[in-house]
């Protein structure tokens, strides 16, 4: 009889106790009662300002790398536009200076003129061929020489322009600029007519009584240039052989006196 009361109250405790465990445990999954719901609610507000505090402290020093970064990204862009414009300036002054020794360089080509004289052996009995190859910029003029029956010597020039690796004939023109041609002939002329004067007295028998200098277009002289920096321009006066020694005439000028009229 005692055996059976002492396992009734046994159980009896162990009931409540197992019934005690289950009570807390459903109340701590659901809670039913306002402060263990506000318990809860505190904690598990607690647990989200612990991650707000963290979010927080990683944003600010996000912030804080980004800030960093936009200010070096700007100090690095301001150091690029100050190299480009150091080396646009540098270029533009290279420019400047190649071109004054470009200027300098085709000015100075101007008065380079290189000539070479030869004879030519023509048939037995008759005077050499006289051939003088002048080069000067990009052009080559060539003097020919040829002698008549009497030893007396007419020449003839042609004119070539260098263009690529040929030699292009063009007109003693084309040397020239094409709106200083009328300027260039008239002060050919002036010295020509100059010359004439003296000449004309000093040959009253070669030329006519009424004869007057008649003037020259430039197309109907010839072109003469020489390794002394000279161009020459010789007109024909159209006199008798007897007078062949004044037939010709000329007038002599230095390059750099006819640089303004010069084609570039």
């Amino acid at each position: 009889m005692k055996a059976g009361l002492i396992l009734f109250f046994c159980f009896c405790i162990n009931l409540i106790y197992s019934q005690n465990i289950i009570k807390e445990k459903y109340d701590e999954l659901f809670p039913n009662t306002k402060k263990k719901q506000i318990e809860r609610l505190n904690h598990q507000l607690d647990s989200v300002k612990s991650v707000n505090t963290s979010l927080s402290g990683s944003l600010s020093l996000a912030n804080e790398v980004i800030t960093k970064q936009n200010s070096d990204l700007k100090s690095m862009n301001a150091e690029i536009l100050n190299l480009q414009s150091k080396s646009e300036c540098s270029l533009d002054e290279l420019q400047i200076n190649l071109k004054k020794l470009q200027d300098s360089i085709n000015y100075l080509n101007l008065f380079n003129v290189v000539c070479k004289e030869e004879l030519m052996p023509r048939n037995t009995g008759e005077e050499p061929l006289l051939i003088n190859t002048c080069n000067w910029r990009k052009y080559k003029i060539i003097e020919t020489g040829t002698a008549d029956y009497r030893g007396r010597y007419s020449w003839k020039t042609e004119i070539f322009k260098t263009e690529k690796d040929s030699l292009v004939p063009i007109e003693m023109l084309e040397l020239f600029k094409s709106d200083s041609l009328n300027q260039l002939e008239i002060k050919i002329n002036e010295r020509l007519k100059e010359d004439f004067a003296y000449l004309f007295e000093a040959n009253r028998n070669c030329f006519p009584r009424h004869f007057v200098y008649p003037g020259f277009k430039l197309k109907d002289m010839r072109f003469m240039i020489s390794d002394n920096s000279e161009i020459s321009f010789e007109v024909i006066y159209g006199l008798n052989s007897s007078c062949f020694a004044v037939n010709a005439a000329s007038a002599s000028f230095k390059i750099k006196d006819l640089v303004p009229f010069l084609a570039e």
